[in-house]
């Protein structure tokens, strides 16, 4: 369900200072906290479709976030102990932290010295 995205993009609740884990915008909109209660309280698809669009209209028409990639992978490694990292020469695998194959690029890594 697109709860959990538009609540943590969205809800006011959510804004923390200094920093927040959620609503980077810190976007402000009382309307909006109580659409996104509706939508949570919904146990229908019907229910949580109705509830979904006047979210999704606030969304396309005030732009409070423009979400540009889902799921990114980006390689994260530190070189100095160890070589045979993927590279973009040998992408053999994610180099991402979380992935699942992490196994797969132990593997393939050497001590540098």
């Amino acid at each position: 369900m697109p709860y959990a995205f538009y609540n943590a993009w969205l809800n006011s609740k959510l804004i923390t200072k200094p920093n927040s884990s959620a609503n980077f915008e810190q976007l402000t909109n009382p309307a909006i906290n109580k659409k996104l209660t509706t939508l949570a309280a919904q146990s229908t698809v019907a229910g949580q479709l109705k509830a979904l669009t006047p979210i999704e209209e606030f969304v396309a028409k005030d732009l409070p976030i423009i979400p540009t990639v889902y799921g990114a992978a980006f390689d994260e490694y530190n070189s100095s102990s160890f070589s045979g990292w993927p590279t973009p020469s040998n992408p053999y695998e994610s180099g991402q932290p979380g992935s699942p194959q992490n196994e797969i690029v132990v593997l393939h890594l050497k001590p540098t010295s």
